[in-house]
Formats: structure tokens, C-alpha cells, sequence
């Protein structure tokens, strides 16, 4: 009860779409396969996909505990002409929230040495089964467009992920370094 009276104020729709002759300008949920007209690169595992979710963390020393991590950058990077494909037919979609996010980047935050950086993604694939939530409009062109906020994998495998980690802690490459003169 308390879980429909949150979706209710939340505004989520109670059905989802599965066929185009379904959709219709509102607020509504969609589920289908994503398709990229060109499909993105993900910086770690260099994949070719629909998009990926980026995270990076880096270490910051502590008086209390040692070592803390923070966050360093989140980015949600999709492809070009994203469409949903449903049953008779497919639906083009826009999120709402993009960042730009390449490669460049990711080997930026590699080589300014940050203490303890690690980076993970989370790719969604091309022909990803995929549930999207978002309101559809009209376009300048006549035709529909679903502006989503947000999107849930609906594969039964998990999206695959890559990581990526610095040279070791700075502190513990020292003592390496100390030890190795020791013996030299």
C-alpha cells in the first residue's frame, strides 16, 4: 500500500508499454530493446555500446581512520539517436540527463596521479532489454519522443563492467621502494 501511494506521488505510470500502438503523450514506462545509431566507446574496457555509467574514486588520508574514499567523477554517457524498439515498431528516446565523458578523459584522470584511484563502468549493450521511465512528447517533426529520466536493465545477465586501478598506494609503494634499497 505505502509503495503504490509513493509511485502515485511519484507520478509512475502502473502499466508498462510494450507495443508502440501503446504509447501515447504522458508520462509512461517502456520496455523493449535499446538501440544506439552510433554506438559509444567505454573508456576502461573499450567496448562498443548503447551507453555506461563511469564512477572514479580516489583515497584522501584521515587523522580518524586512515584512508577515506571520496567520489572523484560520476558520468552517464549514452549514445546518438537512441530509439527503443517495441513491438510494431520503434520508439526514439532522450535522456534527460547527459554528460560528456570520452576516453581523454578517463587517461586525464590517470595521469594526474591521484592517490589511490580506482574507476569502474557499467555498460548497457546494444539490443539491451531495457525499461525506461519518462514523459512522451511531440517533436518538431510530428512525431513522438520519450524524454526518460530513468532507465532499468531488464537482462537476466548482469551488465558487464570494467576497473581500473593506479599503482599501488603511495605509502606502500615507499616501504616497496625502502625495502628494495635495502636489499640493493
Amino acid at each position: 500500500m505505502l509503495q503504490q501511494l509513493l509511485d502515485w506521488l511519484a507520478g509512475t505510470p502502473r502499466e508498462t508499454a510494450l507495443r508502440l500502438a501503446e504509447v501515447k503523450p504522458g508520462r509512461i514506462a517502456v520496455e523493449g530493446k535499446l538501440h544506439s545509431a552510433e554506438p559509444v566507446m567505454a573508456p576502461i574496457g573499450k567496448s562498443r555500446c548503447a551507453g555506461y555509467f563511469y564512477h572514479s574514486t580516489y583515497l584522501v588520508g584521515s587523522r580518524m581512520r586512515g584512508y577515506i574514499r571520496r567520489r572523484l567523477r560520476d558520468a552517464l554517457v549514452y549514445g546518438p539517436a537512441l530509439s527503443i524498439e517495441l513491438e510494431g515498431g520503434s520508439l526514439p528516446v532522450e535522456p534527460l540527463q547527459k554528460d560528456s565523458w570520452s576516453d581523454q578523459h578517463h587517461l586525464e584522470m590517470l595521469r594526474y596521479g591521484y592517490e589511490g584511484f580506482e574507476a569502474s563502468e557499467k555498460l548497457i549493450r546494444q539490443g539491451s532489454r531495457v525499461k525506461v521511465i519518462g514523459r512522451v512528447v511531440r517533436s518538431p517533426a510530428g512525431g513522438l519522443v520519450l524524454r526518460f529520466s530513468e532507465l532499468y536493465l531488464q537482462d537476466d545477465k548482469p551488465a558487464s563492467s570494467g576497473k581500473a586501478k593506479d599503482a599501488p598506494l603511495r605509502k606502500g609503494f615507499r616501504k616497496a621502494q625502502r625495502k628494495a634499497q635495502r636489499k640493493g
